[in-house]
């Protein structure tokens, strides 16, 4: 296991560390994201909604219309915040703020460090979040994409937030890197807690093995599988059975339990 060293940040030195000069092109950041928004509901595990942030004064430029179903602010107030440097963190668990943002600006320089290699980066970070009642819930922030400028500043990034309260609590906030290449893809489990990363595995999961593991981790069973993904029952549970050799598990709770353990979703 390597170490890495991940200091705690709040959100002004955030701010000021990762500030870019408006470039006038926001209205473009939406038609960037575009691709990925779309796709973002074959891949959920839970509720979720999107943002777009933009790194020149904190504004949400556009967030998806049900934010009002998971957090304690209507669409219309995530856009016209007042001060949104100073709102929106409120919304994230106080003790667990400082290494969001340590986890994002990570992510930031990570995604700098492999652009020009043409690899995509896909980060889950896993926090305490406010919902809508204003209770604090373990929920999965992912940031899928990244607007880089030609040298290379973040200017915006797609925010995905799912609510993982169906699921078992992870033990402390941490962060999971996918670093995506034509040969693989290879994970990365970062600890900010313990300043620590460490490289997952390999496993090789197919698209189709992907799908069925995704409905597992929503609580679908074979039968409701089958319906979902239009294939047979036997074909299934071949899926689930190469899933479990593969992870080195022996149950469907034991193969959930290693996803969410590696959180390889």
């Amino acid at each position: 296991m390597d170490t890495v060293h991940i200091e705690p940040i709040n959100p002004r030195r955030f701010i000021e560390k990762f500030f870019i000069v408006d470039d006038g092109q926001e209205n473009k950041y939406y038609e960037f994201f575009r691709a990925s928004i779309e796709s973002l509901p074959k891949f959920a595990i839970g509720p979720f909604y999107w943002f777009i942030p933009e790194n020149h004064s904190g504004k949400i430029l556009a967030i998806s219309d049900n934010c009002k179903e998971l957090t304690p602010y209507s669409q219309e107030q995530w856009l016209n915040l007042e001060n949104p440097n100073e709102q929106a963190p409120n919304i994230m668990h106080p003790e667990d703020m400082h290494f969001i943002y340590a986890s994002i600006g990570y992510a930031i320089g990570m995604a700098q460090d492999l652009y020009h290699k043409q690899h995509k980066i896909n980060v889950s970070i896993y926090a305490r979040f406010m919902a809508a009642d204003r209770s604090f819930r373990w929920m999965l922030m992912q940031i899928p994409d990244f607007y880089f400028d030609e040298a290379l500043n973040c200017h915006s990034l797609l925010i995905v937030m799912t609510d993982l309260s169906h699921l078992p609590p992870p033990a402390e906030i941490m962060m999971t890197v996918m670093v995506s290449t034509p040969e693989q893809n290879q994970y990365f489990k970062v600890f900010p807690l313990q300043q620590q990363t460490k490289v997952l595995p390999k496993i090789n999961i197919t698209r189709r093995e992907a799908e069925v593991l995704r409905l597992m981790v929503r609580g679908l069973r074979t039968p409701d599988i089958v319906t979902e993904l239009g294939v047979a029952y036997d074909t299934v549970e071949n899926h689930k059975r190469n899933l479990r050799a593969k992870t080195n598990t022996k149950t469907a709770a034991e193969l959930i339990a290693f996803v969410m353990a590696n959180h390889l979703i």
